[in-house]
């Protein structure tokens, strides 16, 4: 009986252990292929987000922060004006501190390129170009959309950035900048000081030729207040005496007035409109007086006209002006250099008449007569070659 009872003992143990490692089996098993995922709690999703932006904001600022050191131990700086981007000027010392100083403290806001979809931007059509040479980096500055972006050159991917400036302070910087460009490219123009330097009034022949001190004088009332646009001024004549400034170098370098406050500067290392300081109109002419002394028979007297009426025999070129043609055309007939020969016994000429100017000078009609090759002006014939086709292609022009 008793053999029997343990017997019974033994059979329920191993069941029991049995079930019980049954139980761990599944247990472990289980929790290995069924494992639950874990739920995060808002402060734990919160921190991950937070790190995402910080690394986001990591990455946006490698290139601030880049931007802040662009000038750091760069001894020189260039500008260019997109206007002549073949004049490049060189910053250094007092000039290259204190554009640095004034491009650190603009206000940069960055723009993602994605955000300009739609907007129409150039970016050659700039106003001015800063270049750090050694750090193959670009800045360009457009002043009218307000915006300056920075291109980093020769890299693989040739990165651009753009950025959103102030406008008060970024028209601020833009005349900070001309104010450097005009001031070095006019030293470079004008020194060293030739020894050799002229006026001349083109419309009268006349010249002056300056000592060292009045070229002295000259430069120092040389101030360009601003670089223009070259088509604005199409169709604008230079006023009489067409005043010259030039300077003896090889090339010569040579300062056209179109009248007292534009001018062009035409040397090798520019070509450019630019409005100036009347005080330089004024010394030239006091040097160079521009009063028209001309008789009535000369044909100089032609260049006091303030209109012209003019009658093309063809019908093509007729009209009436008071702001161009009335100093082109008398400039044009001179330009040609007609010389005065004998009348024919019966005044006639043997060529098609062309055209019929009629100019107003002081109140009085002064006529002249245009052929192909010849001018009749107050009863004098001139021999002028291709004088019709000259006078043409003046009118031509706006």
């Amino acid at each position: 009986m008793l053999d029997r009872k343990i017997i019974l003992y033994l059979i329920f143990f191993i069941m029991f252990l049995s079930i019980l490692s049954g139980v761990i089996t599944y247990t472990t098993v289980g929790s290995r292929n069924n494992k639950k995922p874990v739920v995060e709690t808002k402060v734990e999703e919160n921190q991950k987000n937070i790190e995402l932006i910080v690394e986001q904001d990591n990455r946006d600022r490698q290139m601030d922060f880049s931007m802040k050191d662009i000038f750091n131990e760069i001894e020189n700086i260039y500008i260019k004006n997109y206007a002549k981007q073949s004049s490049v000027i060189e910053l250094k010392g007092k000039e290259r501190s204190v554009l640095v100083a004034n491009f650190k403290a603009l206000q940069k806001e960055k723009i993602e390129i994605s955000e300009l979809k739609g907007e129409m931007i150039d970016f050659e059509l700039y106003d001015y170009e800063i270049d750090v040479f050694s750090k193959n980096i670009k800045i360009k500055l457009y002043n009218q959309i307000e915006y300056m972006v920075i291109e980093e050159i020769e890299s693989v991917d040739e990165m651009r950035y753009v950025y959103k400036l102030n406008e008060e302070e970024l028209r601020n910087f833009i005349i900070l900048l001309e104010d450097m460009y005009i001031d070095k490219l006019i030293e470079k123009i004008v020194y060293p000081i030739s020894d050799k330097v002229y006026l001349s009034a083109k419309d009268e022949n006349t010249m002056y030729v300056m000592n060292k001190k009045e070229t002295k004088e000259l430069i120092s009332k040389l101030e360009v207040l601003s670089i223009e646009d070259q088509e604005q001024y199409i169709g604008t004549p230079t006023i009489y005496p067409s005043y010259e400034i030039i300077i003896k170098r090889d090339p010569d370098y040579k300062f056209y007035f179109k009248n007292h406050e534009i001018m062009i500067i035409d040397t090798p290392i520019v070509y450019l409109y630019c409005k100036y300081d009347k005080k330089l109109w004024d010394y030239i002419v006091e040097k160079l007086p521009k009063e028209n002394s001309a008789k009535e028979n000369d044909l100089r007297f032609l260049l006091k006209a303030d209109k012209v009426i003019v009658k093309d025999l063809d019908g093509t070129y007729d009209l009436e002006n008071s702001s161009y043609y009335n100093i082109e055309l008398p400039r044009q007939i001179l330009k040609s250099k007609p010389k005065e020969i004998e009348k024919s016994s019966d005044g006639t000429i043997e060529e098609d008449l062309r055209f019929v100017l009629k100019f107003s000078v002081d109140g009085r009609t002064k006529e002249v007569l245009i052929y192909n090759n010849y001018i009749i002006y107050e009863d004098n014939v001139y021999y002028s070659k291709n004088i019709y086709e000259h006078i043409k292609a003046t009118l031509m022009l706006p």
